[in-house]
């Protein structure tokens, strides 16, 4: 890499590192101006994102330090509207999460559905009791795009369920019938339901496939929306739910109002990794 293109990937990842600790300081100040009826979860969610804007930071910054560069000092821009209602709060990063979408390298992938991520972005979808479902291969950008997604809704004041539907399922399949019975309430009641990597494990129990079919029957007749992310193309969804009549009842009620997004292309994770084992710093 010659000097000119390593200071521009320089620059790049210093923006990258300040828009991350700018989310560090804005979520961590999010988390301690919420009060009232049913703060927890969105205090928990906020120290989450807190949590994750500094790993990301953490990862920009040493990609600099390969590349022979000095991580940047700054943050990025920071607003305080001195208004402290939980939907004032929320919309306090609303411009933030903007920015972190518009700055997805949509030129590594260029095959990714760009427009029709930044349609499902406007939320349009919600109002229509219309759902997405979003396929292709590992580390392309799904859970990404769907995470955006989920804040977005957040931040306009939408109630969102976003539930890793590996583990959820698995945690699911083996409680008590009145936590299940707790659990499939929440996730009914979202007014956004988003269930990423379905399917990871291939096969899931029967307790969990049973899940997928009342959740998606239920919200279908309520007409809320539910966007789900899986690495799996739904012609094999009967032989991982170990039923095909019911892949069948579950794909009807789904598609029938839904957005389809195939992701293709290469593995950003993949890039990643790559950087790593690649860019070493120039010797002294």
């Amino acid at each position: 890499m010659d000097d000119a293109k390593k200071q521009i990937a320089i620059d790049a990842l210093n923006r990258i590192m300040e828009l991350e600790l700018a989310g560090v300081v804005k979520y961590t100040h999010y988390a301690l101006m919420v009060y009232g009826y049913n703060r927890i979860p969105i205090v928990s969610w906020l120290k989450g994102n807190a949590d994750e804007s500094l790993a990301h930071a953490h990862k920009a910054g040493e990609l600099v330090t390969l590349l022979g560069g000095h991580p940047s000092l700054k943050i990025g821009p920071l607003l305080e509207t001195e208004q402290h209602d939980i939907g004032d709060i929320l919309r306090e990063s609303l411009d933030h999460e903007k920015t972190a979408l518009a700055d997805f390298d949509w030129r590594f992938n260029p095959k990714l559905p760009r427009a029709a991520c930044f349609e499902l972005h406007t939320l349009k979808f919600l109002g229509e009791g219309a759902n997405a479902l979003i396929v292709g291969k590992p580390g392309t950008g799904k859970s990404h795009i769907a995470k955006a997604v989920a804040y977005q809704a957040t931040l306009l004041g939408h109630d969102v369920a976003y539930v890793e539907a590996d583990s959820e399922f698995a945690r699911y399949a083996l409680a008590e019938a009145d936590e299940r019975a707790r659990l499939l309430k929440g996730w009914v009641a979202a007014d956004l339901l988003v269930l990423d990597d379905l399917f990871l494990a291939r096969r899931i129990s029967e307790h969990a496939a049973e899940l997928l079919q009342a959740l998606v029957h239920q919200r279908y007749k309520l007409r809320r929306s539910t966007v789900i992310t899986s690495n799996r193309v739904v012609q094999d969804w009967g032989r991982y739910l170990g039923d095909a009549t019911m892949a069948t009842t579950i794909l009807d009620r789904l598609m029938h109002r839904c957005a389809m997004l195939e992701f293709e292309g290469k593995s950003y994770r993949l890039k990643e990794a790559a950087a790593r084992l690649t860019i070493t710093p120039d010797p002294a």
